[in-house]
């Protein structure tokens, strides 16, 4: 039986065309809701999901692929953002014992070994194996809307705006030409709700919705799972195949269905995803062209055949073949550093 082949590192650079999203945002001003904003080098305007956003889903497939949850460390069991820094095990090594503590971050979770950490005392840090810059909107390719919606009380329903701009202006008081109504003895009057409760009981909010084609970058590395960047070496019972193919279904997960801000009411409509899979087998970084260039394809495809150390170039046209080469790639092995 023949040897696996190895994988030193993979690039996946696409364009993907997701409708009706609001995946990632600035944050809120009063009750507006600002979408990410971008500037491309010849000064265009343009929209974007960033890299932060993109690795925490990865992030989120990871964890939600492993059924054995023991795999992860304590804090990484809850998705707790500090990983390997509240770890005991790793924080209770002392100045001078990095690699130590190091090789016990990685041998305790796989979330820690793939996307990184950092410790403050002992000071170590382990950079992530999986890379990824902004989703930008190609020029002239992504469209924006701003929505307006309501939140109703009931009773409320149909006084809207109109209520709390009055209640703005007049005072909180009974007209003085208008009597209170007499109630008879034992009866309980019934609340009666002021301007101001009936508007701030049906806030107007204003949400964005974008709909384009976005080109996206990223870079997995599997010659550095289970890499120990002190001593260099790989602690021997670490399963590097098994956090490799995780890492790969993860990828799969991410772009299968898309995740991200404001998906209970703005689930992406993804209508496609083209691009080039890059695989290196021997120790050379695959190469990363901005699929915001036209004819990035071509190019790569040229650059494949140039190179010699070589790389592959696959090209996938839809979601199914893009599927089909990344399952295609479980079968090999992470590249393995030669000790000296």
């Amino acid at each position: 039986m023949s040897e696996p082949k190895t994988v030193y590192e993979i690039a996946i650079l696409g364009r993907v065309t997701w409708n009706l999203h609001s995946l990632n945002n600035e944050g809120n001003i009063g009750n507006v809701v600002e979408p990410r904003t971008l500037k491309l080098a010849d000064g265009t305007t343009t929209d974007g999901i960033s890299g932060e956003m993109l690795k925490h889903i990865h992030v989120a497939r990871i964890w939600e692929l492993e059924a054995d949850k023991s795999k992860f460390c304590p804090v990484c069991r809850t998705l707790e953002p500090m990983r390997a820094d509240q770890n005991p095990a790793v924080t209770n090594h002392k100045k001078g014992e990095e690699a130590a503590a190091i090789t016990q971050a990685l041998t305790d979770c796989v979330l820690c070994d793939l996307h990184g950490f950092l410790v403050q005392r002992p000071t170590v840090h382990r950079q992530s194996t999986v890379e990824f810059g902004w989703a930008v909107g190609l020029r002239g390719q992504v469209y924006r809307d701003i929505h307006q919606h309501a939140r109703h009380a009931v009773g409320f329903k149909g006084e809207g705006r109109a209520a709390t701009e009055q209640a703005k202006s007049q005072p909180e008081l009974l007209p003085e030409d208008e009597e209170t109504p007499e109630l008879d003895a034992g009866t309980q009057a019934e609340p009666v709700a002021t301007e101001t409760e009936r508007g701030t009981s049906q806030m107007l909010f204003s949400r964005p919705t974008r709909s384009g084609v976005y080109a996206f970058v990223t870079v997995f590395q599997p010659w550095r799972v289970g890499l120990n960047t002190v001593d260099y070496l790989y602690p021997g019972d670490i399963d590097r195949v098994g956090r490799y193919k995780l890492a790969l279904r993860a990828y799969e997960a991410m772009f299968l269905r898309t995740d991200g801000a404001m998906t209970s009411t703005r689930l992406p409509h993804l209508e496609n995803l083209e691009g080039m899979l890059l695989v290196s087998r021997d120790n050379f970084p695959v190469p990363v062209i901005s699929p915001l260039k036209e004819g990035y394809q071509d190019e790569l495809k040229k650059l494949a055949s140039a190179c010699e150390a070589g790389f592959e170039a696959k090209a996938f046209g839809d979601l199914s073949s893009f599927v089909t080469e990344l399952r295609g790639l479980r079968d090999a092995v992470p590249y393995t550093l030669k000790k000296p």
